[in-house]
């Protein structure tokens, strides 16, 4: 697998058998690492573990032996990357919620190439369908690498659009690599990994929960350049994500259609940060995102001047 195969299973380890979140139990694995080889596998250090943290030598050699397996499930070729090494996506460090692991199905080249989220609603609008295509082919023309979720409607669209232009997208789930969210997509999740790039945050001996899919979120928003709302609800994942984009110093964009939207309070609420541009059409995007790039500010639309009721 790589270099961080031990680290990563005696990490997720800890995690599991002390039942908390990898943020509270990472200063505890650090200072583990002062006393141990944290590379080495855990059971060379046994006592050392059961001792820091006060649980019982059998549960931990029970849990350690659960990970394991669960990591077997792993394909030889995925990639583990570990925070600060020169692998692991360089605009992700800064966030502070950025995982110690990621695990990566494809071609982890692309993380070093621009990458725009194109994310929005389950149940698209014909417009909205239409803008998303747009959009991810407007920008993979222009040479930045579409991210998604792999979700159902705008995500799926965007991911679909690249492939159907043999370009690689990057799925970005709130799952393990060796579990598929939605069902419908494990065909799209298996094609993105041969030809783009399936990454998660998240290990093979981990149980998915409703909260992952905001942290996968967040860490879409961190690896992207500017997130691309195409259409959501209010308090959606998507809106979600425009909020964390733009508390990471991202651009966020929208489309006039869903600012007009009277039933949606989000895109008002959101067009009034700086960090979000409103655009008319797809074809506003990639000169919005490159006056973004090159310093320029981009040319925000005063709400006012929008006719809303």
């Amino acid at each position: 697998m790589n270099e961080h195969l031990h680290e990563a299973i005696n990490f997720t380890t800890l995690v599991r058998v002390l039942r908390q979140s990898e943020t509270t139990v990472e200063p505890l694995f650090e200072q583990l690492a002062l006393q141990v080889d944290v590379n080495k596998p855990l059971i060379e250090h046994l006592d050392q573990y059961t001792k820091a943290i006060s649980i019982p030598r059998d549960m931990l050699l029970s849990q350690y032996r659960t990970v394991i397996d669960a990591f077997k499930t792993l394909s030889t070729s995925d990639v583990i990357l570990k925070r600060g090494d020169s692998p692991y996506p360089e605009q992700a460090f800064s966030d502070p919620y950025a995982p110690r692991f990621l695990y990566g199905r494809g071609n982890i080249d692309l993380l070093k190439l621009p990458v725009v989220a194109v994310i929005g609603t389950h149940n698209p609008s014909r417009e909205g369908r239409r803008n998303a295509h747009q959009a991810a082919q407007l920008l993979t023309k222009a040479g930045y690498i579409i991210s998604s979720s792999l979700a159902l409607g705008i995500d799926g669209i965007a991911h679909l659009t690249c492939l159907a232009m043999k370009k690689p997208t990057i799925a970005v789930i709130g799952t393990s690599l060796v579990s598929s969210y939605p069902a419908e997509h494990a065909e799209l999740q298996r094609q993105i990994g041969e030809d783009g790039l399936v990454l998660s945050r998240f290990s093979p001996a981990s149980e998915t929960q409703k909260w992952f899919f905001p942290l996968r979120n967040r860490l879409m928003s961190s690896l992207s350049i500017a997130s691309v709302v195409v259409e959501d609800r209010d308090g959606g994942k998507a809106v979600r994500q425009a909020e964390y984009a733009l508390d990471q110093g991202r651009l966020v964009i929208i489309f006039k259609h869903t600012f007009e939207n009277r039933a949606l309070s989000w895109p008002r609420r959101l067009s009034i940060r700086p960090g979000t541009l409103v655009v008319k059409d797809p074809s506003q995007i990639v000169s919005a995102i490159e006056r973004s790039r090159s310093g320029h500010a981009p040319q925000y639309v005063d709400p006012s001047q929008l006719t809303l009721f």
